[in-house]
């Protein structure tokens, strides 16, 4: 017979569960005094907290949490903001102040190479449109998705 007391995790797994341990260990837990007080006293606990009412929360909590996170905003990226407003307003004035010699000019090409300097641009802005639009379309799922 096993002479040294039970450990405490040894006393817990015997509690919940006679076959948990080694036969040897069941035995001195049988004859032992020490080691029998012990284990009444977690079998004692462990029936107690099994009859205790589990606590139900009356608010949610997921939703006070959630709330009190601060929500960060994106941050803007001035830089390249700045340079295309920039840029826009250039081309503004710049064809303004230019615009008769723009018309002349085009006026005096052959309608194929306005054809060819103009349909290429608008295909890149309409491939830059589709761009963008898809782009804001995933971030908005993104941001929809939290």
């Amino acid at each position: 017979m096993n002479t040294a007391h039970l450990t405490e995790a040894e006393l817990q797994l015997y509690a919940d569960d006679m076959e948990a341990i080694s036969l040897n260990l069941r035995e001195h837990a049988a004859h032992c005094p020490h080691c029998q007080v012990k284990l009444e006293n977690y079998r004692l606990m462990n029936s107690t907290l099994k009859a205790m009412p589990t606590p139900a929360f009356d608010f949610d909590l997921a939703e006070q949490v959630l709330a009190s996170i601060p929500v960060k905003k994106a941050p803007v990226a001035w830089v390249p903001l700045l340079a295309a407003i920039t840029g826009v307003l250039l081309v503004a004035v710049m064809t303004s102040g230019y615009a008769r010699q723009i018309v002349a000019l085009f006026s005096a090409l052959p309608k194929v190479w306005g054809y060819v300097l103009i349909v290429p641009a608008l295909v890149l802005l309409l491939v830059q449109l589709i761009a963008s639009v898809a782009e804001h379309q995933r971030k908005m799922h993104l941001l929809l998705s939290k």
